[in-house]
């Protein structure tokens, strides 16, 4: 065949390709089918093995349209070694580190920046002192340290929050045990200090800056009526870090806060657990606060087990999200040992829109969500940990859940309904009894090096197909 023929095939051929295209556009003629690749869901849920014994127990969004997760791993043996990684939006991994040395180290907490950098608090092995100290990390976009810094004795609960001018407010709970609230600059430098202390353990989770530029902290105490009566606490503080007002909210039996978030009215609304009747189950206990601790209403919400919650948030419509973890309901509802994660969509007045759980298949394992953020799209963000999706029978790694506003993932069969009313149990409303004193943390820099981790990614659900095992 000549190569003008050939020429003149190869124009025929073209022009009827043209046609056939244009005659699909039309709606008539012979349709020409393209290979279709399904796109990514914007709704997944996976898992992080890095090690046995992963979780994650802080979350936020991030303003590069992405996430980042703290919390702590066994990379390295059997002490505590923190652990946080940056996500891309998708759910891959952008980085991620791990900060391994003496004894044990954890993240409590992450925050963003205004710079974009991003803060950490948790406790780190101090071999000063050869105790555990309270602890803050700065690290760049990337994860690079900017500075890092210890500041005295720490126990539990460490928590940061960013503040308008750039600084930071932290607290954490001392051994004694009382609270401590600290305000650094934005180069961990300390501003004021303070001692919370009472009878009995107190515990600051939770610390907001309000809009007289005073303060507003929330956590639970034992110091109004000893040990085993245990109530919530909230506390209001001057700029300069004296007392304004402090109430407390509780039962006949322990209740505890986990967490606390300011609202758009300047009020607050906390989660935790209420164990009203004196029994060891106890229930997810919401508290709606004004500005001025006056309660607005509280409900508890559970069933005949342990249903415990972890976080909140107030959501676009004014009403709030709530996470935590359940025992009652599930897939595995008669088994005491087994629990799934618990998310309860709420009104402004605390009645449940709808209610979910997020589990595996197995009948005694436990999946936890230990935080909640809504996106910028008005969707949710989960963080904690699984049993049901490691890597082992045993092993308990770190999840992430990305959720639409309904609380779903298309074509997710790990997600089930709850039925739980809620009730508004009897409490009692008092002043509370803790001093506030200066206190002496000295501050000392840490050199901890961080190292490149690299975890499994486990798809549990991938919004496009079903859930795997």
């Amino acid at each position: 065949m000549s190569r003008s023929l050939r020429w003149v095939l190869f124009v025929l051929c073209l022009f009827a390709l043209v046609a056939a295209i244009a005659a699909q556009a039309r709606g008539g003629g012979s349709h020409i089918y393209l290979p279709v690749v399904a796109k990514p869901s914007p709704y997944w849920a996976f898992a992080y093995d890095l090690n046995d014994s992963d979780t994650f127990v802080s979350l936020e969004a991030t303003s590069d349209g992405g996430f980042i997760a703290a919390g702590e791993s066994h990379a390295f043996g059997e002490e505590k070694d923190a652990w946080v990684v940056k996500l891309n939006v998708d759910g891959t991994i952008a980085w991620e580190k791990i900060f391994a040395g003496v004894g044990s180290q954890f993240f409590n907490s992450v925050q963003e920046a205004p710079d974009g950098a991003f803060f950490l608090t948790g406790g780190h092995h101090s071999e000063n002192t050869q105790t555990v100290a309270l602890w803050v990390v700065k690290l760049d976009e990337q994860g690079n340290v900017i500075w890092q810094k210890s500041y005295g004795e720490f126990a539990n609960n460490g928590v940061i929050q960013v503040t308008d001018d750039g600084g930071l407010l932290l607290t954490s709970a001392t051994f004694g045990p009382d609270s401590r609230v600290l305000k650094l600059n934005s180069n961990g430098e300390i501003i004021w200090q303070q001692e919370l202390s009472g009878a009995g353990s107190d515990y600051v989770i939770a610390i907001y800056e309000t809009a007289d530029n005073g303060y507003i902290l929330g956590g639970h105490t034992s110091s109004l009526f000893g040990p085993g009566f245990t109530d919530a606490l909230v506390m209001k503080l001057n700029q300069d870090g004296s007392l304004a007002w402090q109430r407390t909210y509780g039962s006949a039996g322990v209740d505890l806060i986990s967490a606390m978030q300011m609202t758009d009215t300047g009020g607050v609304i906390l989660v935790g657990i209420i164990d009203s009747i004196g029994s060891t189950q106890g229930e997810l206990w919401v508290i709606k606060l004004n500005n001025m601790g006056v309660l607005e209403w509280q409900k508890s919400y559970g069933g005949p087990a342990a249903d415990n919650g972890y976080s909140v948030q107030q959501t676009a419509d004014g009403g709030y999200v709530v996470a935590g973890v359940t025992f009652s309901y599930g897939l595995f509802p008669s088994n005491p040992t087994d629990g799934d994660v618990w998310l309860l969509k709420l009104d402004p007045n605390g009645n449940v829109i709808w209610q979910k759980t997020y589990g595996g298949f197995g009948g005694d394992e436990v999946d936890a969500a230990y935080s909640i953020r809504v996106t910028r799209e008005g969707n949710f963000i989960l963080a904690g940990d699984t049993e049901s999706f490691g890597t082992g029978i045993g092993r308990r790694n770190a999840w992430v859940l990305k959720l639409d506003q309904m609380g779903d993932i298309p074509n997710c069969g790990i997600i089930g309904t709850s039925t739980a009313v809620p009730v508004t149990p009897p409490v009692n409303i008092l002043n509370g009894t803790l001093t506030v004193n200066i206190s002496t943390s000295v501050v000392e820099d840490t050199n901890i090096i961080p190292q490149n981790a690299s975890s499994q990614i486990i798809s549990v659900c991938d919004g496009v197909g079903q859930a795997v095992r």
